[in-house]
């Protein structure tokens, strides 16, 4: 996680959640997670090595199908 705390005149203060560059970061991925089809998003969890084109869960994520070799 990155630092959430930032230096003031003060001192220093815990940053919300919601200011970092982390959740900014995964909230642009969620909305266009959420956007894609049902066709994209499937072929995003092939191109990531976690199903086969044939819809098979790959042995690293506890399926039976080979997992995709190294590119």
């Amino acid at each position: 996680m990155m630092n959430r705390i930032r230096g003031t005149v003060n001192g220093h203060e815990l940053i919300p959640w919601e200011e970092t560059e982390e959740y900014q970061v995964h909230k642009r991925f969620l909305e266009r997670f959420t956007a894609m089809s049902d066709k994209e998003k499937f072929k995003t969890f092939v191109n990531a090595g976690i199903y086969t084109e044939d819809g098979e869960l790959t042995e690293r994520y506890g399926g039976t199908a080979p997992n995709p070799s190294s590119r």
